[in-house]
């Protein structure tokens, strides 16, 4: 006859928690809930080519408040809806998602490179040779940082900027020392020479602000595209723009994204 190994004896305190665990579908040797995933949050940005003066034409017939840089969904539509309408095109779009507080950032463009420093030619007199070169994103750029508040609403944190390549200005088309050089926008259509200081200029809007939202809510930022000052070669005189700058409208939609 063959013994029977010794049977095990539990505390009934644990045998009832072992049976509990397993009726809920749970591990028996943990128990313990799997940690919530951060709240994931949707923001998307429309870039318009609008002035100040058409988005105070499309706020009064969406009957929104001129000041009102805070929109809700229905707003917001009323607004885009208008400035189609006057004829305002959506230049460029970005769209970025981020865990709350964790900052995003999207660049639409390209990578454009350019002369930064010359130096006389060592063989061409009169001619000179760069030495130096930098690239410059242009295009659109939109960095955001949204935060889920207590109130249930978002604060975002946004910093938006537009870059525009105009031209190259070649300075063998100026007198050293002009006191009255032509306008900047003459320059740039003037003809490249081989072997002159070629110096690139660019238009810029930078928009930086923080807003507090609903979820589902927009924020509005706008201004103009302003050609950047630059320091000229030595003995040429500092060019200016006399065109009036293009308008632009950043709208930047924010929405939470649920876990399924």
């Amino acid at each position: 006859m063959i013994a029977s190994p010794p049977s095990r004896k539990y505390p009934v305190a644990l045998r009832l928690g072992v049976l509990l665990l397993t009726m809920a579908g749970l591990p028996a040797e943990t128990g313990r809930a799997a940690p919530a995933a951060p709240l994931r949050i949707e923001v998307q940005g429309q870039f318009l080519g609008a002035t100040k003066s058409q988005l105070t034409a499309a706020w009064e017939a969406a009957h929104i408040d001129p000041q009102a840089t805070v929109l809700t969904p229905g707003q917001s539509r009323a607004a885009l809806a208008a400035l189609a309408k006057a004829g305002v095109e959506t230049f460029s779009q970005s769209r970025a998602i981020t865990s709350s507080g964790r900052e995003a950032r999207c660049e639409t463009g390209k990578e454009f490179p350019y002369a930064s420093k010359y130096e006389p030619s060592k063989t061409d007199a009169g001619k000179f040779v760069a030495t130096n070169f930098e690239t410059r994103l242009v295009g659109v750029e939109m960095r955001v940082e949204p935060t889920a508040t207590a109130s249930g609403g978002i604060r975002l944190e946004a910093t938006c900027t537009v870059t525009r390549f105009l031209g190259f200005v070649d300075y063998g088309n100026l007198e050293p020392h002009a006191k009255n050089p032509p306008p900047l926008e003459d320059l740039l259509e003037a003809p490249l020479h081989e072997g002159a200081i070629w110096q690139p200029f660019f238009a810029t809007f930078t928009g930086t602000h923080t807003f507090d939202l609903p979820d589902g809510g927009t924020a509005v930022m706008s201004g103009a595209i302003e050609v950047e000052p630059r320091d000229p070669p030595a003995g040429q005189p500092v060019l200016q723009s006399r065109a009036p700058a293009p308008g632009v409208a950043v709208f930047l939609t924010v929405r939470k994204i649920l876990p399924d």
